[in-house]
């Protein structure tokens, strides 16, 4: 019999694929005969691993039992767990956290109206901390906080030398306010 007219065992295919499977207390043999019968196994008895687990549950009721159907769950899975890993990641690499930013962001940004308030008392400043604010949400708070430092850069270029000097001090200020953030709280 060909394999297009054999039918697939998809049960066997997921025990068979899964790295350290010889660790889990299933017999491929009987417990892998079909999904109803893995399913069975796998939520009638503690195995010791989830992540096996959660993939034959989702293949059977998300996947509707299907190959094609389980593949589009585990790439659905593959996307989630890659997101996640990516937070974790950035954070890692990150020493501070967003929310330190956000903090510095605040700080600039309520520091700004007090020098950049224009012909519209501010309305060109607040537009951009409104969009600063939008970033925070569609990035992260260091892309808020570098944008505001980048349009008061450009922003202050246009004002008289005092209110140059403010902008400097309110910069200085973050810098340092950031910098304690980095270091865990301790002033450099």
């Amino acid at each position: 019999m060909t394999k297009t007219k054999q039918k697939i065992n998809i049960a066997r295919i997921i025990y068979d694929a899964y790295p350290h499977a010889d660790l889990l207390p299933i017999d491929p043999e009987r417990d892998c005969r079909n999904l109803p019968t893995l399913l069975s196994k796998v939520t009638g008895e503690n195995i010791g691993d989830g992540l096996f687990k959660f993939m034959v549950v989702e293949i059977v009721e998300g996947g509707e039992s299907t190959l094609d159907g389980a593949i589009r769950v585990i790439e659905r899975a593959r996307e989630d767990i890659e997101a996640v890993l990516q937070a974790l990641q950035a954070e890692v690499s990150c020493r501070c956290t967003c929310a330190d930013y956000c903090k510095v962001a605040e700080y600039i940004a309520e520091q700004g109206r007090n020098i950049f308030t224009g012909p519209m008392k501010g309305g060109l400043w607040n537009a951009r901390c409104l969009d600063a604010c939008i970033l925070s949400k569609k990035q992260d708070d260091k892309a808020a906080y570098e944008f505001l430092l980048s349009f008061g850069d450009k922003y202050a270029q246009q004002l008289p030398e005092g209110q140059k000097l403010l902008w400097q001090e309110i910069k200085d200020k973050a810098t340092t306010m950031f910098k304690i953030a980095e270091s865990g709280g301790h002033k450099p």
